[in-house]
């Protein structure tokens, strides 16, 4: 093997290699007033980090509680429909649909706060099915 010999600047550049990394490890020691410590950096770029994993997971859950209110819209709709024609038959609208489509208003409630930042709490099914209170 060939040795190439080393130009002046190399040689240089090699010793400012080293005095900078000597430096950075002084003053990973050191406090240096105005400089973070190292570990300090570390634990607020995670939390950075886990602020904008939560902003993301948030962001997904927005888009799945948006997907859940417009199918819980068109049951709401045809909910209403089968009423209808239930009351148009019977005289008297059913029981259990007044219940249903009270229960799901309240959920499309939860939904629309949630995906408004109204709320932190997500909705069903991460938490418990409304119930229909009242009437």
């Amino acid at each position: 093997m060939k040795h190439c010999p080393r130009s002046a600047r190399d040689v240089a550049l090699a010793r400012g290699r080293l005095d900078l990394a000597r430096l950075l490890e002084r003053l990973r020691w050191r406090k240096i007033e105005g400089l973070p410590h190292r570990r300090e950096c570390k634990m607020n770029n995670t939390s950075a980090t886990n602020g904008k994993r939560s902003i993301w997971l948030r962001g997904v859950l927005m888009i799945l509680m948006a997907i859940a209110f417009h199918i819980c819209g068109t049951l709401l709709a045809l909910g209403a429909i089968i009423q209808f024609v239930l009351a148009l038959l019977s005289n008297t609208p059913s029981a259990h649909l007044i219940a249903f489509a009270r229960s799901l208003g309240l959920y499309l409630s939860q939904i629309a706060d949630f995906v408004s930042f109204g709320t932190e709490e997500v909705p069903f099914p991460f938490s418990e099915w409304p119930s229909s209170r009242g009437g």
